[in-house]
């Protein structure tokens, strides 16, 4: 894999990198640093589908670990767009050690300016890595000043597909969510992917059941099911707050930060969502 670098990359990382062939756009990649209000991050492109990976809180300690954090976040975005696990090894596996070389191509730099844009953009919601990427890849761009626009991610699993196999793979789950209103229960159908995280979901529900996001919420994980809704889970998922000491009800209390569906489920097949204590909604 090469990987052009622009000139703020390099004197960042204290490179001096020749100008080589552009070869296989396909394993090409431009990288470019951002330093500006209080930001700093890496965007990677690829040249031949404008796939976007970045790389947040590029401090120093980051830095020096850029090819390593570049492949594991790369992955992590494939994953998170449902690529088939094998194509991704398949696609990393051919990427090979990565060789530095000069950014040159002018319009190439044009185009990763562009994604360094929706870097930018992304940051208004996110800070992690990987929901930073999968934002990014989700773009339209113009493509060539024709009327045709250019989706990263769309054209990515397109070029995937030389690898013969199956280049998504899915897997979700069902979900029966009732809010418990006295009587007059609201009761909606969701399936969502098994690889979303709790804190995911809680953004799903608030827009599900018209939630506004004001308060504190947790999940209760269930083996077996009971009426009580106060009753201790077998598993308590909660979110750590200055507001409120989660961890004083229940010292077993895990943070649910990162944490997905599928690492509990189907092991637990009943949930409770609780939202806004005090009034406790029970989900």
């Amino acid at each position: 894999m090469i990987l052009h670098l622009t000139k703020k990359l390099a004197d960042k990382l204290k490179l001096s990198p020749e100008p080589k062939p552009e070869g296989n756009g396909f394993l090409s990649w431009r990288a470019n640093y951002v330093q500006e209000y209080g930001k700093r991050f890496v965007v990677f492109m690829n040249d031949a589908s404008r796939f976007t990976i970045v790389i947040n809180e590029a401090k120093v300690a980051k830095l020096k670990k850029l090819p390593e954090l570049f492949i594991r976040t790369l992955r992590e975005t494939m994953l998170a767009i449902d690529i088939n696990p094998e194509v991704a090894d398949c696609y990393i596996a051919e990427l090979g050690e990565i060789t530095y070389a000069k950014n040159t191509d002018r319009k190439k730099t044009a185009q990763l300016n562009k994604n360094t844009e929706s870097a930018w953009w992304a940051l208004r919601d996110f800070t992690d890595d990987k929901e930073l990427s999968v934002c990014a890849n989700n773009a339209f761009y113009n493509s060539s000043g024709t009327d045709e626009f250019l989706i990263p991610k769309e054209k990515m699993l397109e070029l995937l597909g030389k690898y013969g196999l199956p280049v998504r793979k899915f897997r979700a789950f069902d979900l029966n969510v009732r809010l418990d209103l006295d009587g007059r229960d609201a009761v909606r159908k969701l399936r969502v992917p098994a690889n979303m995280t709790f804190e995911q979901l809680h953004k799903l529900l608030q827009i599900t059941f018209n939630w506004k996001n004001y308060h504190l919420y947790s999940f209760g994980m269930f083996r077996e099911w009971s009426d009580n809704y106060y009753e201790r889970p077998d598993i308590e998922l909660v979110v750590e707050s200055d507001q409120y000491d989660a961890y004083e009800t229940n010292p077993e209390a895990k943070p649910m930060t990162g944490l997905k569906l599928s690492d509990y489920v189907p092991e637990y097949t009943k949930i409770l969502y609780t939202y806004d204590y005090g009034d406790d909604w029970h989900h």
